[in-house]
């Protein structure tokens, strides 16, 4: 029954492009494998792809909605205060903040993904003020909830994701080139033919997961990555793993904006940019070098000026 409805749903995703075809390069060893069970799930440090480094910065940027019943009159709420900032190529930006101060709000700004009603303020990217077609082409964001097909292997899923991106007009070598890049960039190779699962189906842990869903945004080799919170509903290894990758993609040139909860003291210690966000504004914001004091000593401080 699990294998038809597989199939059925590889035919349809077939058919929405061109008549149907085969889905996955061939492979010597096209049987499913089991997920890593290692405790720690940790990937090897990923390489990554340079891109062309691009820094983002936005100043004044505000976000209002407007609110009210069918009978009251709609007054404008203001959900993120005026917030400014910049990410570097190759800085792990972490924006942390206690529930509803604001922090998917930002990222939701900064991806392009309100209305422009509803935002206002400056993004640019490297000074420049991008289109939203090329806006597109260099920001990819990776949302809190995957919305990964759970009939599809992990290899089946890039391979998608790169028809989705590039259609059919690169050849099977070159496809098979962008899908196992992004498979090895992202420590996946071990569960290349392990199917995603759903709640029906075992299948990839909820690390490889968050991995897998960045290496669908990282098909189309984005200068800025936007992640809302990567880590939610981890275990401690797996969240390491996951930020571990994401400083690997730092070191290939990408600029990197990600929301975090309770991070650990070695998470806490891979952020190079950090901004602090509370009842929508921002309360602090730093960028770590090693001229300054070391990130306890910073944290440890900034818990004394807000306990203050």
């Amino acid at each position: 029954m699990g294998n038809a409805l597989r199939a059925r749903h590889i035919a349809l995703y077939g058919e929405a492009l061109r008549p149907p075809t085969v889905l996955l390069p061939l492979d010597k060893h096209p049987q499913r494998s089991d997920p890593p069970s290692s405790p720690a799930d940790r990937p090897a440090p990923a390489h990554g792809v340079q891109v062309a480094p691009l820094s983002m910065e936005w100043s004044d940027l505000t976000v209002t909605v407007k609110i009210g019943g069918f009978l009251k009159k709609k007054v404008p709420l203001q959900i993120l205060a005026p917030c400014s900032g910049t990410a570097s190529p190759g800085d792990l930006l972490a924006i942390m903040g206690p529930s509803g101060s604001g922090k998917t709000t930002l990222l939701d700004a900064l991806a392009n993904r309100l209305t422009s009603d509803k935002v206002k303020g400056k993004v640019t990217y490297g000074g420049a003020t991008f289109s939203a077609s090329e806006q597109h082409k260099h920001v990819s964001y990776v949302a809190q909830d995957d919305s990964l097909m759970g009939v599809f292997t992990v290899t089946e899923t890039l391979v998608q994701a790169a028809r989705f991106c590039y259609g059919y007009s690169i050849s099977g070598a070159k496809l098979t080139e962008i899908v196992d890049e992004a498979i090895e960039t992202v420590g996946l190779a071990s569960a290349a033919h392990t199917i995603v699962g759903d709640i029906f189906r075992k299948g990839i842990s909820g690390g490889q997961k968050r991995r897998l869903s960045l290496a669908v945004e990282l098909i189309k080799k984005p200068s800025v990555l936007i992640v809302d919170e990567p880590t939610s509903g981890l275990d401690s290894a797996s969240a390491y793993g996951v930020m571990r990758n994401l400083t690997a993609l730092c070191k290939a040139g990408h600029t990197i904006i990600t929301t975090i909860h309770q991070p650990s003291s070695e998470i806490y210690g891979m952020f190079d940019q950090f901004m602090l966000l509370s009842k929508v504004r921002t309360v602090h914001s730093i960028t770590y070098t090693p001229t300054r004091h070391t990130r306890g000593e910073e944290a440890f401080a900034l818990w004394l000026r807000l306990r203050s």
